[in-house]
């Protein structure tokens, strides 16, 4: 091995084990581009309800079932025991069962016959999912040292408030292509299942064949010593004042976020005369700007403050998303002109959009190396569990609970449940987001640095620089 000085300084060692940069920016674009299809493949339900209920005879409860809690509790179930295995074994192996699981399962969905039949498939969607994001993070943070890993990292989370939005624009174009090609007796929307499922197929082909796995970083050993799950929730627990209201905060998040994805394209069907495929299309096609902003803007936010103040970029970034939240989650639900009611939920975007790109950029920065994968798996599984298992559903419990007050008379909207619903979970979600992550943004100091001098793996980019 040799031993030379990177240029911030770091005294660094370089491993024979470690792979060159246009690798490592090969496995993040691969990592990136499943992780677009997962989205796909997880909102293509919210694209389909319509046809689908129509064509298997269910109700929006049990479209919220399949949208939710058939994916957040296999989900769930899987997320912790799949990232202690990515902590501690070979990651690619681990990525590509779950890819290829999901995509399988996927066009299986295109079989179903009834709600028993369509719920298995999608449970198998959740369980192949579940290691993805994980893996990734893991992956990247052994790939790039910890100066190089932001713009990585945030390419990776950035398809999490692209494909939010995206996956609906691209599902809506799918659905329209499958209706014009689909062979006679087919149902548009089975073919629609099959489409989206393939791509996944192919990308875990060309991750198999060209990516290679990356050694384990070597970090603070004090931290890093204990990778066992005891270990993982002995560190959580030490510093549950930061992690515990980060933790609650993304819940929040999801519980409204996942609402609003699974019922904005009916609820522009409903309220505003649109067709399936025209409306996930237009829905998608009108909010990409604010996924665009979002994947620029709240890194760049985080970047900025982390420079001045060390563990408080992240934090700073997710409170002013809060704060955007709180008029934005609740209004834009209720707006009567279609118009306003897409460009209100262009700033909810805004906003939901920063918990997708900076918790894994955080995990980087303040969590340790060998605990990364878990840290980032307990975060999905909080906000997959609240979100998909309760945001889709109690959505349409609270729309017909509230039942529309006088004051909102003149707002004609506001007699369609599902706005009613979203605004209340709007009600829930945002002050919790604003009173937690102003707790995290306070406690944040208090964290342990992960990465001190000395003790840093040469990363691919330190080399390409250095040699």
């Amino acid at each position: 091995m040799k031993h030379f000085n990177d240029e911030a300084g770091v005294t660094a060692v370089k491993s024979p084990y470690t792979l060159d940069a246009s690798h490592s920016w090969l496995a993040v674009i691969l990592l990136a581009a499943m992780f677009a299809m997962s989205y796909i493949d997880r909102l293509i339900m919210a694209v389909l309800a319509n046809p689908v209920a129509q064509s298997l005879h269910l109700s929006d409860t049990q479209i919220g079932l399949l949208s939710g809690s058939s994916f957040a509790v296999l989900y769930s179930l899987a997320c912790l025991p799949a990232a202690q295995f990515i902590d501690t074994n070979n990651r690619k192996q681990i990525v590509l069962i779950g890819v290829t699981l999901w995509s399988a399962m996927t066009i299986a969905s295109c079989f179903a016959v009834d709600l028993a039949s369509l719920m298995v498939a999608r449970s198998g969607v959740a369980l192949g999912e579940a290691v993805l994001v994980p893996g990734a993070v893991s992956m990247i943070g052994d790939l790039f040292v910890k100066e190089r890993r932001t713009l990585p990292t945030a390419v990776f989370s950035s398809m999490a408030p692209a494909m939010g939005t995206g996956s609906f624009m691209i599902g809506g174009a799918v659905l329209g292509v499958a209706g014009l090609i689909a062979p006679h007796g087919w149902e548009p929307w089975r073919l629609t299942f099959i489409i989206v499922g393939v791509p996944g197929l192919l990308l875990a082909l060309a991750f198999l064949l060209l990516v290679k796995e990356p050694v384990h970083v070597r970090q603070n050993v004090e931290l890093a010593d204990d990778v066992s799950f005891l270990g993982f929730f002995k560190y959580l627990r030490q510093h549950y004042w930061f992690y515990f209201p980060l933790m609650l905060s993304h819940a929040a998040l999801s519980f409204f976020a996942f609402a609003l994805l699974s019922w904005a394209p009916t609820l522009l069907i409903r309220a505003h005369g649109f067709q399936p495929a025209a409306a996930s299309f237009i829905f998608g096609l009108v909010i990409m700007p604010s996924s665009l902003a979002a994947i620029y803007f709240w890194p760049w936010l985080a970047a900025r403050v982390e420079r001045k103040h060390l563990h408080r970029g992240v934090p700073t970034g997710l409170f002013a998303a809060a704060l955007l939240a709180l008029p934005s989650f609740v209004l834009a639900p209720l707006m009567t002109n279609k118009y306003l009611f897409i460009g209100g939920l262009c700033f909810a975007h805004m906003a939901m959009a920063a918990s997708g790109v900076l918790p894994n950029l955080g995990f980087q920065i303040f969590s340790p190396g060998r605990m990364r994968g878990r840290a980032s798996a307990l975060f999905s599984l909080i906000g997959n569990l609240v979100g998909y298992g309760l945001g889709p559903v109690l959505t349409v419990y609270f729309g017909h609970l509230w039942k529309g007050p006088a004051t909102l008379a003149g707002w004609d909207i506001a007699a369609n449940p599902l706005a009613r619903g979203l605004a209340i979970d709007g009600m829930i979600a945002a002050p919790i987001m604003v009173v937690c992550t102003a707790i995290c943004l306070r406690t944040a100091r208090r964290l342990p640095v992960v990465e001190p001098a000395g003790i840093l793996e040469l990363s691919p980019f330190v080399q390409a620089n250095s040699e």
